[in-house]
């Protein structure tokens, strides 16, 4: 305040209060169907050992409700002593300490509000079984050198699905020239070749669910260079490796042919035969 051309500072300002409302009227909510936000995979692997969880979230206004169809069929969740569906949400905890396998099935989540309804997919769910390839001892194979080649994989079949692949002496074999692999992890050669002859032909089966690698027992592969040497090599394997039974009608002759290359003297002392009398004369 200026006083005869001088500022006074001991001037003493005063204010009024004033009141300015700052009220405001909100702007009412929208109202909206439901939405599914999360879901399980349609294919959904879970562990029996471990609480078998399928997902469902979804969105709206008002709030969803949510509801389940196992196989098509109304899913009674309140009246299963082995699940729950969580709360405000859809999800299903599934604690199956008795018969799992009942709950391997088709689930599919609705969720409702007065404005309509949104579905999931339709999940599959499956259990984790552990992969186990049968333990057996696989015959050599033998092939002649050009010749075209199939070994069969055969992996357990999970689930999952697993990923296959060969390896030969700790070389995976798909990179090989001539070599390609099915889509039933079978093993093509176009045509073999000497240096295909390998001890240790290996499939093996990884499971992602876990990351289980399997391996299967491996295979011998002999490629031959000659029919001679084909030859020999069978005659080999039959008197070492089979015992055979033949059948003859009665008061027939029956005639074994015993084709030796080069191995009379193993013969000789390691092969027995028996006719059990039966070949001395007819009655």
């Amino acid at each position: 305040m200026f006083i005869d051309g001088k500022v006074d500072d001991c001037a003493m300002y005063v204010f009024l209060p004033y009141r300015i409302s700052l009220d405001f009227v909100p702007l009412p909510a929208v109202r909206q169907p439901p939405t599914i936000i999360k879901q399980s995979m349609k294919e959904h692997i879970v562990d029996p050992k471990d609480t078998m969880v399928i997902e469902c979230e979804a969105k709206g206004n008002p709030h969803p409700i949510f509801s389940w169809r196992r196989n098509g069929k109304y899913f009674n969740v309140a009246r299963d002593s082995q699940a729950s569906m969580r709360r405000r949400s859809g999800t299903l905890d599934i604690y199956a300490r008795n018969n799992p396998e009942q709950y391997e099935a088709e689930y599919q989540c609705i969720a409702s509000n007065e404005y309509g309804s949104a579905y999931s997919n339709k999940i599959r769910l499956q259990l984790y079984r552990a992969p186990v390839w049968p333990r057996e001892i696989l015959e050599p194979v033998v092939v002649s050198a050009g010749l075209p080649l199939v070994l069969s994989c055969d992996p357990p079949p999970g689930p999952p699905k697993p990923e296959t692949y060969w390896m030969s002496s700790c070389k995976c074999l798909i990179h090989s020239s001539g070599v390609s692999m099915g889509v039933n992890g079978d093993l093509y050669f176009s045509n073999v070749l000497i240096n295909d002859s390998v001890a240790d032909y290996c499939c093996n089966a990884r499971f992602p669910y876990k990351n289980v690698i399997q391996q299967k027992m491996p295979v011998v592969v002999k490629v031959l260079s000659s029919e001679y040497e084909c030859l020999q090599w069978t005659t080999r394997i039959f008197f070492f490796c089979y015992y055979l039974t033949f059948f003859a009608l009665q008061k027939h002759v029956l005639v074994l042919t015993c084709v030796t290359v080069k191995l009379s003297e193993t013969l000789t002392s390691s092969t027995s035969t028996t006719n059990c009398n039966r070949f001395k004369g007819s009655k």
